[in-house]
């Protein structure tokens, strides 16, 4: 797209020329030097068409969503404009053929249908490191909890908003690259490849290789595949050529050192308007130190006498200049990592795409200071100039940056290298494909397997047993299994709830009327009783008939160890006698466990019919409790359990909302209520 990005391909060119390789290059840009086996393609169109674009200076205020959707436009525009220049027409008319095809990822998918026609592995270079754009080619994930979106100013280290925004701008860039972008690009590769036998989409997941102009000391630590090779640093030489005289000696004589200012390639600083310039210039005027500013006009009104200006700098060796204290950039990656290659702190103005992002990581690890350019006054920027400068920890943490980043196993070049000649000899590597890139989106999240998975957990969460009575056994452990399974109930003349969760007996009243599609908070029972295992503390009474607690007397007690005191209404249940027995319960309990055993061999081992001991005590408990219902069943039961609008002994009814229990234990109990709810 512009001509730093040129750099990084064409470094990457020459390695392999120099190699032993033919290269055949398609570019708007020239090798300055010709080289044996180079052969270069131009496509002049393109850069006619970038110049008509705005001034980039002027997107400093686009919204993400704008310069996302702008990205793509631009991404279009390369590709229409370089596969319909006539040169390029001719290499594809041409019959020749080719090793590996490497094409620059920048939202220009329909180029890659130079790799299928002319039968080459496709290879990617992504000179603005990892994106969407290049990691979906093969597969790498970018988990959006510490990944940030290469359009906003995060770190990997978010806060819980800033993950939420990371969120909404990824979903939304996957939106109009799926549903905007793609489209467009498929529409210029049918239109330029209308022979292709597999389609764009195909050449795309079977992406051999990309190449990452990034390195993890210059980024974070994320996943990728092994056909993701972080490759930072390729276009740096670090053989520091001779400056002009001019520039030389500029440099040379700064004793108090120089401060290198440039906007990149793509910005021009001519551009700037005029009040800003202004204030970058007395800014300027107020330092000791030298200037050296990229400006493309030869006249600059206001130039104090300690700023040079030239229409193109030798970036690279400028750096590595002893005497160069600073580099004020507009934080674009190349820029960045030559800065920090050599050492060099910066004070960066982003104005579009990953520069927001760049200098978000230097502000973050401490290399760096931004200057917001909406807000950038003489005063703002000459206090971040200053403080970079005066302050030691910049520069000593742009020499360690730089330390980091040069200690590699070998040079980024080399490794480029290797590889592209890696996958030319393995014919594509296709061992190196990911399997991930043949599944589609529910497939490789899973999305089909956790529906049936956490479905089926949810289906025998909930076990519903029917006899000949039309008795209906719910068991279950999860609350929200019970509370997704009510619906599919019918109106049972008898409901028994099974749960080893003390807590759901709150959930068991709502479920119940629930099912019978009445208001639990206005409701309650004729018949209602409670079952519990635990012989610690069992649900007091308040529990059993719904009332509000009360807790009972001695004698009350006295009496639940005997049985029932008939001659108190407000008491139905309390420590159970194992003792008194009930054959009505306990035919109720062989059919119990006899649909429990049925259903054990269904759904395998029941942890709640599982010991025998537990058995015993419920069956037990269970005498006792129908025991305590023949006695209820032989006294006055509207006494006993008086209408809502009639409480006993001017109790209020109890709010089912509020409902509180004793049993604190894990053991199982049972709650049994019938379908007799009486409205209010």
């Amino acid at each position: 797209m512009s001509r730093s990005h040129f750099f990084v391909g064409n470094a990457l060119f020459k390695g392999l020329v120099k190699k032993g390789h033919e290269v055949t290059v398609i570019s708007p840009f020239s090798n300055k030097t010709p080289m044996n086996n180079y052969k270069h393609i131009p496509s002049p169109n393109v850069i006619q068409i970038m110049e008509e674009i705005n001034n980039p200076i002027e997107l400093w205020d686009m919204n993400v969503i704008s310069q996302i959707l702008l990205t793509s436009d631009l991404g279009y525009i390369i590709a229409n404009s370089t596969l319909s220049e006539p040169s390029v027409q001719k290499l594809m008319a041409s019959g020749e053929k080719f090793d590996a095809v490497i094409c620059e990822v920048f939202l220009s998918e329909a180029l890659f249908g130079l790799a299928e026609h002319f039968e080459a592995p496709l290879i990617g270079l992504g000179t603005f490191g990892a994106t969407l754009w290049n990691t979906e080619l093969v597969g790498s994930p970018s988990p959006l909890s510490y990944v940030p979106n290469i359009f906003l100013p995060l770190t990997t280290k978010m806060t819980l908003a800033e993950r939420i925004w990371n969120l909404a701008v990824n979903t939304a860039e996957t939106i109009a690259h799926y549903v905007y972008h793609m489209p467009q690009q498929r529409q210029l590769f049918d239109k330029y490849f209308p022979n292709s036998k597999v389609g764009l989409d195909t050449i795309t997941k079977n992406t051999a290789l990309v190449l990452l102009n990034t390195h993890v000391s210059l980024s974070f630590p994320r996943p990728y595949q092994p056909n993701m090779i972080e490759v930072g640093g390729i276009h740096i030489t670090n053989k520091p050529k001779a400056l002009p005289a001019e520039m030389q000696k500029f440099l040379d004589e700064a004793k108090d050192g120089v401060i290198y200012f440039s906007m990149g390639s793509a910005l021009k600083s001519s551009l700037i308007p005029v009040e800003k310039r202004e204030a970058i210039l007395r800014t300027f005027k107020s330092l000791k130190q030298k200037v050296m500013w990229k400006f493309e006009e030869t006249n600059l009104p206001g130039k104090s006498d300690n700023v040079y200006i030239n229409d193109w700098f030798p970036q690279e060796d400028i750096l590595s200049h002893q005497n160069v204290k600073l580099f004020i950039t507009h934080g674009g990656l190349l820029s960045t990592t030559e800065s920090i290659f050599y050492g060099k702190p910066f004070v960066g103005i982003p104005m579009f795409g990953d520069q927001f992002l760049n200098m978000a990581r230097a502000e973050a690890i401490g290399y760096g200071v931004t200057v917001d350019y909406n807000e950038l006054t003489e005063e703002l920027f000459s206090a971040a100039i200053n403080k970079v400068i005066k302050d030691s920890k910049y520069e000593k943490l742009a020499k360690s940056m730089s330390e980091r980043f040069r200690d590699q196993p070998m040079k980024p070049l080399d490794l480029a290298v290797y590889w592209v000649e890696y996958v030319a000899r393995h014919k594509g590597a296709p061992h190196l494909h990911s399997a991930g890139q043949d599944l589609g989106f529910i497939q490789y999240h899973n999305i089909d397997a956790i529906g049936i998975l956490f479905g089926g957990i949810l289906i025998n969460n909930v076990n519903l047993l029917q006899n000949n009575n039309d008795q209906h056994i719910i068991a279950s452990n999860n609350r929200i299994a019970l509370e997704a399974f009510k619906h599919s109930l019918p109106e049972p003349t008898k409901t028994i709830i099974l749960s080893r969760n003390p807590k759901s007996l709150r959930d068991a009243y709502k479920i119940i009327f629930e099912i019978n599609h009445q208001d639990y908070g206005n409701m309650q029972t004729d018949r209602f009783s409670l079952l519990s295992s635990s012989n610690k503390r069992q649900p007091g009474s308040h529990l059993a008939k719904g009332y509000p607690r009360q807790e009972p007397d001695q004698e009350q007690f006295h009496s639940q160890n005997t049985g029932y005191n008939n001659s108190s209404p407000n008491v139905n249940s309390g420590r159970l006698n194992r003792n008194v027995p009930s054959e009505s319960q306990n035919n109720f309990n062989r059919q119990l466990s006899s649909n429990s055993n049925s259903n054990r061999q269904q759904q395998g081992s029941s942890r709640q019919f599982q010991n025998n001991n537990n058995y015993n005590s419920r069956s037990n408990q269970s005498r006792q409790l129908s025991n305590n219902r023949s006695l209820n069943n032989d006294t006055n039961q509207s006494s006993s359990f008086p209408n809502r609008n009639q409480p006993s002994d001017g109790q209020e009814p109890m709010d089912v909302n509020n409902i509180e229990t004793d049993c604190q234990s894990e053991e199982n109990f049972l709650v049994e209520a019938s379908e007799n709810f009486h409205l209010q």
